[in-house]
């Protein structure tokens, strides 16, 4: 199955939507279900795998990118932070 590989930071990740947030009100360990990259892959057919991470700057987003092993068919979606993060 092809996947949709998303980078960015909290805006990507679901900050702030109900299921992204712990019982301490602490932001979670898994992005949210309701976020636009899920919603998008659900569109498509694709596996969704959200690598954002809230607070995250251009050179994290960068970082996380390099490390990452993509397969041949995989739709890659990269959301940069405004400058100076």
């Amino acid at each position: 199955m092809p996947r949709l590989v998303t980078f960015g930071c909290s805006f990507v990740y679901g900050h702030g939507l109900p299921d992204c947030f712990t019982k301490e009100k602490k932001v979670g360990s898994n992005p949210s279900k309701f976020a636009w990259p899920q919603l998008l892959a659900d569109k498509l057919g694709h596996e969704c795998v959200n690598l954002s991470h809230p607070g995250s700057g251009n050179f994290e987003i960068f970082m996380r990118m390099l490390h990452t092993e993509f397969a041949a068919d995989d739709l890659v979606i990269t959301a940069w932070t405004f400058f100076p993060r």
